[in-house]
């Protein structure tokens, strides 16, 4: 994920300050149990990887510039919005 925001950052998609909030967002995500736990069981073949990701952000609203950051990587057309 970090390589992604580093990225994002670099090409002016999202500035800076939101960068750093999204990858601060991401490292406090992967501290709790109940995420991690569901990124180690994640299937590709039984869910797609933008479902995944939207579905699991939606259960905790402190994420939502990772959340935004997620939907510029899943379906670039939202940046236009």
């Amino acid at each position: 994920m970090t390589d992604a925001l580093e990225i994002m950052s670099k090409a002016n998609i999202l500035p800076v300050s939101e960068v750093q909030k999204a990858d601060r967002e991401y490292r406090e995500l992967v501290e709790k149990k109940s995420a991690l736990h569901c990124m180690r069981v994640y299937q590709r073949s039984e869910k797609r990887l933008d479902s995944f990701w939207m579905e699991l952000l939606s259960e905790y609203p402190s994420v939502a510039h990772l959340q935004k950051v997620v939907q510029i990587l899943v379906c670039p057309a939202a940046m236009l919005f």
